[in-house]
């Protein structure tokens, strides 16, 4: 009994040295046995305790570091958050104000380069009622213009810390940024600077904060193959119905097809994208409803000041918590410069393992920031809507062309087509998802019965509603494509992103059908209907096109087609933003029947290619 301890000692030391806390044999011990995929369960004074031992679990089996980084993103996004919900009722009903913009600097500039000449005509001029509507649409274009460039400067935030100055130097040069930019948005005069500095500072923060986290796991310290039941049996394995191509395709390790039993891999870093995760949806729920309670207490100059407090804890969470760990020999100083580029670069192979890369965020949100893992959500990023970064995929070398690897094919040509094209449809999904911080809360200030138990609850609370609902709504897509997957009638990639857009058009088509009735305001109630189907619709689409884009792309153009993908929302925010300025020139139900028809136009396109195009891309 002693030797056989003592081997599978020696084999865990050896093959698995890298999982501290976590072990991947079963070890008896007297009468106890030690699961080691599951770290050793801390004392508690409650026997028994199953909340208490996944707790430990979870806190054990990761870097310290992770948990600053986490509580520094909840911070981030708070006031990137709490911010993003202000902007569009503040531009539109105090800085475009007449008495006020000439008081803003490079505004008066900025509404001639985009067309909004009735902004800027004197009182008396023209209409109030003109008037109104101008600035409404110019809030509206100014918000699309914001939110999209928050997609772009990621790109060169990543290349910048890839070859000039490190993530660790980035990020707190993104941190002091926005803490400036915070600071600027609370005086008027200075309020377009303030976004500036904010999205620099963005740029530079986001994307190598999220490459910190995956460089906190080493490539050994990917999934250990291990059994994840007590007896040490392995789980069944699930085919991977997911993945581009004719269902039943032997995999390797599928039992199924003769392969090797598969075991359930038990990834810390995948986990450690799914604590960011919940960390980016923590920060993204609470700010609309600090910044809105402070808004409608004190004003919009201290709302936009406790957004910046935000920043500035985040930053010293970030900055303190680092020199702390390291000082005590607890962190880990990952300030190597790792390329961007390759950041977003996943390979096929861990495509089809189902291990997807996280958006946001999206836009936030986004992503998200969602990350799925083949037939499940694993993840949701939206940024968050924030740029992409991989929890699996943090290929250091990367797929190149060229010498000695693969170049362009015309066989290719499909898939770069289908590549190009899922963007352009992304492009619209997104153009139509971001209303919801831009149209949607300029009608929910205006035509939106708020009156909840007796009080009227701040338009800003609004935007709240979209990242609980991606925390409570994504268990529940999680079981339906289980559900789906074990019956064998999972949806194709194309299929789901097709649904996708479906429940983003029902859920404008019923604030469409709602917003018809005059001098009546609209529940609140039907606002979240339309919110929760357009999450379902986020879930949907968003983990399972960054999975087909994986999928789909030659390995020599894996980093362009992300790229694209990252373009796709910052084209989709434009987009929005443009689609606002209708919004007050027509009246408020064939808005949003518009918009549902953009939408639905969108699904019957991907319905409508998904069989056929499946089929040419296995053929290729």
């Amino acid at each position: 009994m002693e030797d056989e301890v003592e081997n599978k000692r020696l084999l865990t030391s050896k093959g698995h040295s890298s999982l501290s806390g976590v072990a991947a044999f079963e070890v008896e011990e007297g009468e106890e046995k030690l699961s080691l995929d599951k770290p050793r369960a801390r004392s508690c004074w409650v026997s028994g305790c199953s909340v208490c031992h996944k707790l430990s679990r979870v806190f054990g089996a990761h870097p310290k570091l992770l948990w600053i980084f986490a509580s520094a993103e909840v911070w981030e996004r708070f006031s990137y958050y709490g911010m993003r919900a202000l902007l569009v009722l503040y531009l539109s009903k105090v800085l475009l104000l007449h008495e006020n913009m000439g008081d803003v600097a490079g505004l008066s500039g900025l509404a001639k380069a985009c067309g909004a000449k009735d902004v800027l005509k004197e009182e008396g001029s023209i209409a109030f009622e003109e008037r109104e509507k101008a600035v409404q649409a110019f809030a509206s274009q100014l918000y699309g213009i914001y939110t999209s460039l928050v997609y772009l400067t990621p790109l060169a935030g990543g290349i910048l810390a890839d070859q000039l100055f490190g993530q660790h130097v980035m990020i707190i040069a993104g941190g002091v940024l926005m803490a400036i930019g915070h600071g600027l948005l609370s005086m008027k005069e200075s309020f377009l600077f303030g976004l500036l500095f904010i999205i620099l500072g963005n740029g530079c923060f986001k994307p190598n904060l999220n490459a910190r986290i995956g460089i906190l796991y080493d490539q050994e310290d990917q999934p250990s193959s291990c059994s994840s039941s007590a007896s040490g049996s392995p789980k069944t394995p699930r085919r991977d119905s997911g993945k581009i191509g004719r269902k039943g395709t032997a995999e390797a390790g599928d039992e199924n097809f003769g392969g090797e039993p598969k075991v359930h891999r038990v990834n810390r870093r995948d986990e450690a994208f799914s604590i960011y995760y919940c960390a980016i949806n923590l920060g993204a729920f609470f700010a609309p409803l600090v910044t809105g309670s402070i808004r409608a207490n004190w004003g919009y100059g201290p709302a936009f000041s406790a957004a910046g407090i935000g920043m500035v804890v985040g930053l010293l969470v970030y900055v303190v918590g680092t020199k702390v760990l390291d000082a005590r020999g607890g962190g880990r100083k990952v300030n190597q410069k790792v390329s961007y580029q390759n950041l977003l670069t996943t390979s096929k192979e861990e495509m089809d393992k189902g291990t997807p890369m996280s958006p946001n965020g999206s836009g936030d949100r986004s992503n998200s920031e969602i990350r799925s893992r083949s037939s499940t959500l694993s993840d949701v990023d939206l940024s968050d809507k924030a740029p992409a970064s991989a929890s699996d995929a943090l290929d250091l070398e990367g797929p190149k062309g060229g010498k000695g690897g693969e170049t362009y094919s015309r066989e290719d040509l499909p898939r770069i087509l289908a590549l190009v094209g899922i963007c352009l449809m992304a492009v619209c999904f997104w153009a139509v998802f971001e209303q919801q911080g831009n149209t949607i809360a300029l009608f929910c200030e205006s035509e939106v019965n708020r009156v909840v138990f007796s009080a009227e609850v701040p338009t800003e609370w609004v935007q709240s509603i979209n990242p609980i609902l991606i925390l409570i709504l994504t268990p529940f897509v999680n079981w339906v494509w289980r559900a789906q997957s074990q019956r064998g009638r999972e949806p194709a990639p194309l299929t789901k992103m097709s649904i996708g857009c479906l429940l983003l058009a029902m859920g404008y088509g019923v604030l469409g059908l709602v917003s018809s009735a005059k001098d009546a305001k609209v529940s609140i109630l039907w606002v979240v209907v339309c919110l929760a189907l357009s999450t379902l619709g986020e879930l949907y689409l968003s983990p399972v096109g960054l999975s087909f884009v994986a999928a789909v792309a030659p390995k020599y153009m894996t980093s362009i087609a992300f790229s694209f993908w990252l373009l796709a929302s910052f084209g989709g925010n434009m987009l929005a933003g443009h689609l606002g300025t209708l919004y007050p020139y027509m009246s408020h139900s064939p808005f949003f029947i518009m918009l549902a028809v953009i939408a639905l136009a969108n699904s019957f396109i991907l319905a409508l290619v998904s069989k056929p195009l499946a089929k040419r891309l296995t053929a290729v």
